[in-house]
């Protein structure tokens, strides 16, 4: 059997972590021999993790930091393949490998509109990112892009062969979010169905821009009695709080933080919204979708028009745009429409994405690279 390495940075419960666990444990359950690497073993995601995966904690709190104990375990274990995520991860593979003297074959998945992310860096290393990247991705066996939009983009910022890139969605449709989605959330809020609970979810940064969605609130409750939720973590928790404050939104809205379950609070929802500013594939919109809900979102680079089908399957509207955001909000409320068809779910689905990686896999460690 193959023996497979998936290398992440933590398992803090991001979108990208949360989907490549899913693909390593799929690939288990296939018969590989799969190594969970992480940069640092921590998060909430951590007792998810499924018996039999080896786990390597390579204990550093920064990737770059990684670089030794990861050469050293790719010399020492000689994996097949090496499957990774995200920008910083996928740069430390590529050098680790190069250092390794390993024959490992890599492959690499992008998960976000590259040229969007560095726009928008407030960091030096961010802004740099793309000038690593132009000269490692090129030395990867495979590259998976999680959408068309992020395919396009990464070909263009990095000027990469598009043969070299694959188009993978998201394994997002789980049995485990269906069953989950039937499970009630803990919240006086979700108990009354007289008042239509707007849902908002993910890490609180400024990518998500979740202070639009409580702009675009404050004005739907002008005209229509409702409450907002918005699920997750991160550095801009205490901002959105005070701006809901500001906006005498206080006994309306609730920022519970990271939930173990959001498929329970999305499936009680009247709408999802999303509100980023940019976007890889957003899985969240996916989870919505699958759990019946009515969703509206930005119309941002890149994933949900191509999830959205251009605006059918939900509203699009711009990015910013707090009032176009309310009228998208009050418009679902009075007429939700129709649910998103099961060939739609089925196209994000476990069971046809992780056959996709799969078979990448297998033709990966097969081929020798030209």
């Amino acid at each position: 059997s193959l023996h497979i390495c998936v290398v992440l940075s933590s398992l803090r419960g991001g979108g990208a972590e949360r989907i490549m666990l899913t693909v390593a444990s799929d690939l288990l359950a296939a018969g590989a021999r799969v190594d969970l690497v992480l940069v640092s073993a921590t998060g909430p995601l951590i007792p998810t993790i499924p018996q039999g995966m080896h786990v390597l904690d390579l204990n550093k709190s920064r990737v770059v930091h990684a670089l030794p104990k990861l050469s050293l375990y790719l010399h020492r274990s000689k994996p097949d393949i090496m499957l990774t995520a995200l920008p910083h991860v996928n740069s430390l593979a590529i050098v680790a490998k190069y250092f390794s003297f390993a024959d490992t074959k890599v492959i690499l998945t992008e998960h976000n509109t590259l040229s969007q992310a560095t726009s928008h860096a407030v960091t030096l290393k961010g802004r740099l990112l793309p000038f690593f990247m132009r000269h490692l991705y090129p030395l990867a066996d495979h590259i998976v892009a999680v959408s068309q939009g992020v395919k396009d983009d990464i070909q263009n910022v990095l000027n990469l062969d598009s043969r070299t890139i694959s188009v993978i969605f998201n394994p997002v449709v789980t049995s485990q979010l269906l069953i989950d989605s039937e499970r009630f959330p803990n919240h006086p809020w979700f108990l009354d169905d007289t008042v239509p609970i707007i849902l908002g979810a993910g890490r609180l940064t400024q990518a998500k821009d979740f202070a639009t969605i409580i702009r675009a609130f404050s004005i739907v409750r002008k005209t229509r009695h409702a409450r907002l939720v918005i699920l997750g973590e991160g550095n801009e928790k205490e901002s959105l709080q005070t701006l809901a404050n500001q906006l005498d939104l206080t006994n309306h809205f609730f920022l519970p933080g990271f939930v173990t379950n959001p498929h329970g609070f999305m499936k009680k929802a009247a709408v999802f919204v999303l509100s980023s500013l940019w976007e890889g594939l957003p899985t969240v919109l996916i989870e919505a979708l699958a759990c019946g809900t009515p969703v509206v979102s930005t119309d941002c680079p890149s994933g949900p028009s191509e999830i959205l089908e251009g605006g059918r399957l939900g509203h699009l509207v711009p990015i910013s745009d707090e009032v176009a955001l309310a009228e998208a909000i009050l418009n679902k409320l009075q007429s939700p429409g129709s649910k998103a068809e099961s060939a739609v779910i089925k196209r994000y689905s476990q069971e046809t994405t992780c056959r996709q990686y799969q078979k990448l896999i297998m033709d990966t460690s097969m081929r020798t690279k030209v």
